[in-house]
């Protein structure tokens, strides 16, 4: 009988012996400890080895039974503010015992805290470099108080950059694998500027593929322009229709994926613009302007039907929603039209100044100025070849000139803008080959803004303002051949433009294609471009600030 207990209790010395020897852990990845926290939570939980099954309480009830990987979605919008607290029990099987850890994590309650309203892109959407992964908060966070890790699906970091935009708008960049498909794990804490703290995350995100170009190649087609639409920057370019001669233009966001909307054209001119309210409007052949509301672009809002093809097509929208348009009719080469959108009808606005007789002129660039006026700029040539920069205003009265017309360059169009008082700013390539001159008009001349110095040909291709800021892309060409793209900027008070981005490569003898820059909400320069590649067809490349898809 002594001999059976001492086996019996031998044997129970022996279980208890390997239920210490236990050494497995369990962790709360999310929340951390101490956490404020608003309307929803996922928390995260990590364990080594892994687990059978993990309890999860909250304050003393048990809200789910979780498996691998851990994660559970809280709605925290029934608890009240204050404090409260999460048990997690592990159950794991190990040599077939049954050890159990558990662990405990606080966390408060407040409804002021700061949340992530919106995220891109979503679940199944390609990931598109130029924009990186999105979060837009609540309310403004403090930037150094802004921590987000990146994790793979293996749980190994990825190396990230950040770009916190207005505050409110993060944009993450994580380096792109060399192969795909693959997963991301997103978490991030940050804290408002009341003390705060956001702890969200970590989401899961699928990147079944890599958007290089943004949108399909269009064969041959080298047209394609950007604009500002709320928080999003949206984009027309030619695409080719299968079995169709003349492409159509399509329409797209910069950051969002998904098919494009397509109109019917027999050319690639449109144009886009931004309304005081946000709202983005384009203008294509015939002359159409449709309005883009909730990401669809609807019906045409105007129409003006007219005979012949049109090469280019000038869209600005100021004060008030004043509406203008510039288009150059096919074979016109002295003379350019010009119309306005009222009251849903679009009218032309005669009598619009030709170029020189047997000259021609480029198509013209478009803007509003703050007293709610067309304003008109153009570069003409004489048969001689003589070049020359010409600006004029439209008003009821009829068609002025603004200033004397000065001289230009080759058949390099001039670039139009308004600055922050609502006044015309140009931007022409000196004829002394020495860079770009810029002038604001006072309202009774030109006044010269500092010259963007080169040490060779410089070209505008686009030219925007965001607050007191001019940000300024241009072209100049390489020993070689090629070309390189840059934006530049030129701040209130400034005597000098500062490089803000690039140069990128331009492929060619000549860049033939198409520039387009906005500013976004906070600011920053958003540049998008077309270049061709070695098998003739054009892509649609990006650079956020500095930030470059090339």
């Amino acid at each position: 009988m002594y001999r059976i207990l001492m086996v019996a209790w031998l044997g129970m010395l022996v279980a208890c012996s390997k239920q210490e020897e236990f050494t497995g852990s369990l962790e709360f990845v999310s929340p951390v400890e101490n956490s404020t926290l608003g309307e929803r939570l996922t928390v995260q939980l990590q364990t080594a080895p892994a687990a059978a099954f993990i309890d999860l309480s909250l304050d003393g009830e048990i809200v789910a039974r979780l498996s691998s990987p851990y994660t559970h979605e809280l709605d925290l919008r029934q608890l009240a503010d204050g404090a409260h607290e999460l048990t997690a029990v592990a159950f794991f099987n190990v040599n077939g015992e049954r050890p159990q850890l558990e662990r405990r994590v606080s966390f408060t309650r407040d409804a002021t805290a700061p949340k992530i309203v919106a995220r891109w892109p979503q679940a199944g959407e390609p990931f598109t470099r130029a924009c990186g992964i999105a979060a837009e908060f609540s309310e403004i966070i403090v930037p150094d108080s802004l921590s987000v890790t990146v994790r793979d699906g293996a749980g190994a970091s990825v190396p990230a950059s950040l770009v916190l935009l207005g505050g409110r708008k993060l944009l993450i960049f994580p380096a792109v694998p060399a192969a795909l498909p693959t997963s991301w794990n997103i978490s991030i804490m940050a804290t408002d500027e009341f003390g705060n703290v956001l702890s969200e995350g970590p989401w899961g995100l699928e990147v079944p593929r890599l958007v290089e170009g943004l949108r399909p190649d269009s064969p041959g087609s080298s047209e394609m322009t950007i604009a500002r639409s709320g928080s999003e920057i949206v984009m027309a370019y030619q695409e080719a229709v299968p079995g169709q001669e003349t492409p159509a233009i399509a329409f797209g966001s910069l950051c969002k994926s998904g098919p494009a909307a397509r109109v019917e054209s027999n050319t690639g001119a449109v144009a886009l613009a931004t309304a005081p309210d946000g709202i983005a409007y384009a203008a294509h052949h015939g002359i159409h302007v449709h309005r883009l509301v909730n990401d669809v672009w609807g019906d045409p809002i105007a129409t003006m039907p007219f005979s012949t093809w049109t090469w280019n097509v000038g869209l600005a929208i100021g004060p008030g929603g004043m509406m203008a348009l510039g288009w150059q009719p096919a074979q016109e080469y002295r003379c350019q039209h010009a119309g306005r959108v009222v009251n849903g009808t679009l009218e032309e606005l005669t009598g619009m100044p030709c170029g020189p007789e047997s000259g021609l002129t480029t198509e013209p660039q478009v803007v509003v100025d703050g007293a709610g006026r067309p304003v008109f700029a153009w570069l003409e040539r004489t048969a001689a070849g003589t070049a020359s920069v010409r600006v004029v205003a439209w008003s009821p009265e009829g068609w002025v000139q603004l200033g004397e017309s000065f001289p230009g360059i080759g058949y390099e169009r001039p670039m139009l803008s308004v600055d922050a008082q609502g006044r015309p700013v140009v931007a022409y390539s000196s004829p002394a080959n020495d860079g770009i001159l810029v002038k604001v008009w006072t309202g009774t001349d030109w006044s010269d803004l500092p010259r963007l110095a080169a040490e060779n040909w410089a070209f505008p291709k686009k030219l925007a303002v965001s607050g007191s800021t001019l940000f300024l892309a241009w072209e100049q060409p390489r020993a070689g051949g090629d070309f390189e793209l840059r934006v530049s900027a030129l701040g209130s008070g400034d005597t000098a433009w500062r490089t803000e981005a690039g140069p990128f490569d331009i492929i060619g003898p000549s860049h033939w294609g198409s520039v387009g820059l906005v500013t976004d909400q906070a600011g920053w320069s958003v540049l998008a471009w077309t270049n061709p590649a070695s098998d003739g067809r054009y892509r649609i490349h990006t650079a956020w600030n500095n930030v470059s898809t090339r």
